[in-house]
């Protein structure tokens, strides 16, 4: 048998980092989003 390369402990620690980062990149779409259909939205009024 292989034994994995990274403890336990590890391999939690990469779930939580890629969870988060998918998190911001799930957060930040849906703000880029809300901007454009906001954007859209207003139009030119406020200048």
């Amino acid at each position: 048998m292989i034994e994995p390369m990274i403890s336990p402990s590890e391999q939690g620690l990469a779930k939580h980092v890629c969870l988060v980062i998918g998190g911001l990149v799930l957060c930040g779409f849906f703000a880029v989003m809300v901007m454009a259909m906001v954007s859209s939205f207003k139009g030119d009024k406020d200048e």
